[in-house]
């Protein structure tokens, strides 16, 4: 019998990107049937999300984690990790003797061995088809023309800008503008994984609260305030300071006498050192800290008002940008020194704030005084803003929808949205029939905005 070659785990999980359509058998005996393996995920959590499988006579929708041994998951330390309590599936090469994966609360996790069905003798060819194919993207079929396509995105894009200004109009009619916009800038720092606790946060630390101390010179208390609300100073995370800052920082935040406060959930795991919950807190600080370019109203409304389109973009961006002062360039952490200097809020960031809050923002407000030229401004600003950096949600769309034409097409800021517009309300939904990049569009692109 041929011996099977050791494999890595990309290829394990190229091997599940063949099975669609397939119909496979967990190690329990239960009949799964791909209908869509998942979306490649290439950061910290499963290796697949999104994936719709028939598990027994049930269909779902979840997570795929992958691995080359079934021991993995418990190696990985997968099974207490808050980021795969949506798997629904593991995906290994060979279970072997090793237990089931199982999640946080104890459910034990389906299991389909794929070397079940592959004999020995096919893994060469198999080997050699993955080092072929394995590392470039799939060769697929545009949805729509070229300009079909683009006319598409663009009014997706622009109907996704419109849901983020009915966000931030409902918001005006609780709380300040002012804070509706410190609110909306905490969220995009936030990413991903910590837009809940930054919301929460400026909650406990309000815009009017941060803008006085600021005024009264007390730069470093509002930052000690806002790292001991956040629950994230070293003395609340069972951690000694060894520095003079952080030490500073810690009596700071005692001096304040405020009380301590319930966890916010912080999502550290995956955070790269320049990323973290405590230097995005920081950033926080420093964006509305300086009182150059803080209130923000009146800068934006300039920017609308006096330049052209891609100008004002470019003002915006800037207004945002914050280097940082010369102890958090250098740190990620309290007392804990990165390898080399990062601006707290760089472009890529500012851009993304940009597009995602300040510009939405300003629509809303606009809306909210009755003056429609702020509006439609803020439109103009967003349908000429250049691309933001790529994600695997806009690959991933790009891909299906332009098929590999899309290197062809220049998907600005607002192409961009609209790809993720499509994605959250059809693609993820795997509602296809409905997709409005589908050759018989849907009867609209209304959706919640994510």
């Amino acid at each position: 019998m041929a011996a099977r070659p050791r494999v890595p785990e990309a290829f394990v999980a190229w091997l599940w990107t063949q099975e669609v359509g397939a119909t496979l058998t967990t190690t329990d005996g239960q009949r799964v049937q791909v209908v869509y393996p998942g979306r490649r995920y290439g950061s910290w959590g499963p290796d697949f999300h999104g994936a719709l499988l028939a598990i027994g006579d049930r269909l779902t929708r979840g997570d795929v984690e992958i691995h080359v041994h079934g021991r993995d998951w418990t190696q990985h330390r997968h099974a207490g990790d808050p980021a795969y309590d949506d798997t629904v599936l593991h995906v290994v090469l060979e279970q072997g003797r090793s237990p089931l994966a199982t999640l946080a609360d104890g459910v034990a996790v389906p299991t389909v061995e794929l070397s079940s069905g592959i004999p020995a003798s096919a893994f060469p060819s198999l080997l050699a088809r993955w080092t072929h194919e394995g590392s470039r993207p799939p060769v697929a079929a545009a949805c729509l023309s070229g300009e079909e396509a683009i006319a598409r995105l663009d009014r997706a894009g622009m109907e996704r800008f419109r849901g983020k200004v009915a966000r931030f109009e409902g918001d005006m009619a609780c709380v300040s503008s002012v804070q509706a916009l410190w609110a909306g800038l905490l969220e995009s720092l936030g990413y991903a994984a910590n837009v809940a606790p930054f919301r929460a946060l400026a909650d406990r630390v309000p815009a009017v609260e941060a803008e006085h101390l600021v005024t009264a010179g007390c730069g470093q208390l509002l930052e000690a305030i806002l790292l001991g609300e956040a629950g994230l100073l070293p003395s609340q995370r069972g951690r000694l300071s060894y520095e003079d800052y952080a030490a500073a920082v810690e009596r700071a935040w005692h001096a304040s006498r405020r009380g301590p406060r319930s966890p916010l959930g912080w999502r550290w795991v995956g955070a790269r050192p320049g990323n973290t919950p405590v230097r995005r807190v920081a950033a926080a600080a420093a964006l509305i800290g300086d009182a150059a370019r803080w209130p923000m109203e009146r800068h934006v409304v300039a920017a609308l008002a006096e330049l052209p389109p891609r100008r004002a973009a470019s003002a915006l961006r800037a207004l945002l940008a914050r280097s940082g002062d010369s102890y958090w360039q250098l740190h990620g952490d309290l007392d804990r020194p990165l390898f080399r200097p990062l601006a707290l809020i760089g472009e890529q960031r500012a851009a993304d704030a940009v597009v995602n809050v300040v510009l939405p923002w300003a629509a809303a407000l606009g809306r909210s005084q009755d003056t429609l030229w702020i509006e439609e401004a803020a439109e103009r600003v967003y349908a000429a803003h250049p691309p933001l950096a790529s994600n695997q949600i806009t690959r991933h769309m790009a891909l299906q929808i332009l098929g590999s034409t899309r290197p062809s097409f220049r998907l600005a800021a607002q192409r961009q949205q609209g790809l993720i517009h499509i994605y959250r309300g059809w693609c993820d939904a795997r509602d296809c029939a409905a997709c409005p990049a589908g050759p018989e569009p849907g009867l609209g692109l209304t959706f919640r905005t994510m």
